[in-house]
């Protein structure tokens, strides 16, 4: 009897088997470090993933206390984008980071990593290539493949972490969708201070011969994690008509 393929005879599909095989850096340490087996060591001390090695702050348990309490019916119901939170986030960025986005722009997410996932999804299909700028965060080149495209790294300037816009513009190509860009950068903890002139230049342009080839635009798309973005984000307020989407956390 021929041998039989696993993939026509596991009960997961062969497509999502194919994605569950995909090797990134990430999923290699899990399999072939000592990590998980000694991370709960008493002696060990645990820095891989960047979690808090301190109680949380006070404020933040109270806050969840104080609203963890039911004031209507449908307290704990299916949830959308609840229409006092998007005020209560444009409002924030607003005065925190003097970002004009109306309510109605804001879209509400269980977490950055659904948000990244939902944009990723919405605009890489298989073929595409999504520019990342390399050493990356952890979840990108996965997400990524995930979504059928290809992951194209280019790397930081080695000697102030800062991205090298003339790299990122010789990486655009016809496959290019989208552009991620990080602050601070994800591991190195750098803070993105670009002149958002010369960042769209360039992004334009690259979008402009991306467009003329397949004829669909390009993206980019901005995250700003935990502290204020200085890329001078006052692209935002053109940023459906710059092909930019910006989140935060």
């Amino acid at each position: 009897m021929p041998p039989t393929d696993e993939r026509k005879t596991h009960f997961i599909s062969p497509r999502l088997l194919q994605k569950l095989d995909y090797q990134t850096p990430l999923s290699k340490f899990f399999a072939e470090a000592t990590y998980m087996s000694r991370r709960t060591e008493p002696e060990s001390l645990d820095f891989t993933f960047g979690d808090a090695h301190e109680m949380p702050l006070p404020g933040f348990v109270e806050a969840l206390q104080r609203w963890s309490v039911p004031q209507n019916s449908s307290w704990y119901a299916y949830k959308g984008d609840i229409p006092q939170s998007r005020v209560t986030v444009s409002t924030a960025l607003k005065e925190q980071r003097g970002l004009s986005i109306l309510p109605e722009d804001i879209f509400m997410t269980n977490g950055t990593f659904v948000g990244l996932a939902i944009c990723l999804q919405m605009l890489a299909e298989e073929g595409d290539e999504v520019i990342v700028i390399t050493p990356p965060w952890l979840g990108y080149k996965h997400m990524v493949h995930l979504t059928g495209a290809v992951t194209v790294g280019v790397p930081v300037d080695t000697n102030t972490f800062e991205m090298d816009l003339e790299a990122i513009a010789s990486a655009i190509t016809q496959k290019t969708r989208v552009i991620i860009v990080n602050s601070r950068h994800n591991p190195t903890l750098k803070h993105v201070k670009l002149k958002v002139d010369r960042f769209l230049d360039y992004f334009r342009l690259g979008s402009e011969q991306v467009r003329k080839v397949r004829g669909s635009n390009s993206y980019a798309i901005a995250i700003s994690r935990k502290s204020k973005m200085s890329l001078d984000l006052r692209i935002i307020g053109a940023s459906i008509k710059e092909n930019i989407l910006y989140y935060t956390r």
